[in-house]
């Protein structure tokens, strides 16, 4: 198991409650909404005109999760395979859990939708921001400040070489 994988199996068993392989609906809601990924917050951009476009212009961000949202996430990552047409009328219900593929699936689900508005931040970036929020080793200023950060540096390397 690389770290990465255990970093998000350590996520797994928060949100499974018993440690167990898989995750309920309700024990994702559950970790969700008690790390605080529910709601909006509105965050300053403090790199207003030095990045580029579109992020560059907005003053705020605003970093939104709906429980529908979630519920959706978790919905959409789930495998579900359909036996052959056997009986039409009686399709199978949906499971109720999220093995370890699909819990992944459903974190980058989520970061995605709840970072839609910062343009310039890349899934992956996405994806850390979350995870540094559900394991409450970062906040969502953070991870904005240090795009921002990253982003200025970036620039004023690029201009500096492009100048000499």
């Amino acid at each position: 198991m690389d770290a990465q994988e255990g970093f998000f199996s350590g996520v797994l068993v928060a949100a499974s409650g018993a440690g167990g392989a898989s995750v309920s609906l309700a024990g994702f809601l559950g970790v969700c909404t008690k790390r605080g990924l529910l709601g909006e917050k509105t965050l300053r951009n403090t790199a207003v005109g030095v990045t580029p476009p579109p992020d560059g212009r907005k003053k705020h961000f605003k970093v939104s999760l709906s429980k529908a949202q979630l519920l959706a996430s978790f919905l959409d990552s789930q495998a579900v395979t359909l036996p052959k047409a056997t009986n039409a009328a009686s399709a199978p219900p949906p499971p109720s859990a999220l093995a370890f593929p699909e819990f992944c699936e459903a974190l980058v689900r989520v970061a995605e939708v709840a970072w839609r508005e910062v343009a310039l931040m890349t899934r992956p970036r996405r994806v850390a921001a979350l995870l540094g929020v559900l394991t409450k080793q970062a906040t969502e200023e953070q991870a904005l400040e240090e795009l921002t950060l990253t982003l200025t540096l970036t620039l004023t390397l690029t201009l500096t070489l492009t100048l000499t």
